[in-house]
């Protein structure tokens, strides 16, 4: 698992608020018990939301909390349908949206029944914690646009798939495919398979129209998620019969290719 994007998921704040059922709430606890850094970041949210609990020593209202955690209700948003193939994945973990408006929620509250906090280094490490929600949200809202771009590009009726398919002498079980948009005037490269290329290496890809000369579409490193896309340079001839090939070559690329190191090589399409 990812911890990183299990920190990042919003089901650490949940659990601190009180939100998950039995079961949920015993499974972020052993991944604490298990990864010291899911432990520190607990602390560290339970740490914030103590903040705003000391004011003058008063308690909130009597059904302040409820009304926060229904609000957190209201907010969740649906369970999004996954995706399959090679669309990108839907919008990951908006509960950090959530979690934000819970703690403006606490933030009004508190602050309309006592006044202010008690010192300014307290609203400091308030006003932190909210800092780096909102900047993780920004992040996940431009991830999500693209991927929302990816996936109305991939479902247009006027993209076509190119599937390039291992050569024998290399790897036959590789794989990549070229989705070519002539109405958008958009190329997207999706890699499913390829070896890693040894230390001094990039693979470039090749674009071969007719009997002209391959060009350069340029070099690519391997994605770091499956069904990343990676925008490539489009030609109006793709919107003809195109061949797509992929070499090993030095890194940063050559004029042309080293067939002796062809990867992959789709039927023209």
């Amino acid at each position: 698992m990812d911890i990183k994007e299990y920190i990042l998921s919003g089901v650490l704040e949940l659990y601190v608020l009180g939100k998950l059922d039995a079961q949920e709430s015993a499974a972020v606890e052993l991944m604490a018990a298990q990864h010291p850094e899911i432990r520190a970041e607990i602390d560290a949210i339970e740490q914030a939301l103590e903040v705003y609990a000391q004011m003058h020593g008063q308690t909130p209202p009597q059904g302040t909390l409820e009304n926060i955690l229904n609000r957190v209700d209201q907010l969740r948003p649906p369970n999004p349908i996954k995706a399959s193939g090679a669309a990108p994945k839907p919008p990951r973990f908006l509960m950090t949206f959530v979690i934000i408006a819970a703690l403006v929620s606490i933030v009004a509250a508190l602050w309309a029944y006592n006044g202010k906090l008690q010192t300014e280094g307290q609203i400091a490490q308030v006003q932190e914690r909210l800092d780096s929600f909102r900047r993780e949200c920004d992040q996940i809202a431009r991830e999500n646009a693209a991927n929302r771009a990816e996936l109305a590009f991939l479902k247009d009726g006027a993209t076509r798939p190119i599937t390039m398919r291992g050569t024998p002498n290399k790897d036959s079980t590789a794989i990549a495919s070229v989705y070519v948009n002539p109405l958008q005037g958009k190329a997207y490269l999706n890699v499913v398979k390829l070896p890693p290329p040894p230390a001094g290496k990039q693979y470039q890809l090749w674009a071969i129209v007719g009997t002209a000369a391959p060009a350069d579409m340029g070099v690519f490193d391997l994605p770091t998620t499956p069904g990343e896309l990676k925008e490539i340079a489009f030609s109006p001839q793709f919107a003809d019969k195109v061949t797509f090939a992929v070499t090993l070559e030095d890194a940063g690329g050559k004029p042309t290719p080293d067939l002796t190191q062809l990867y992959l090589i789709s039927e023209a399409g």
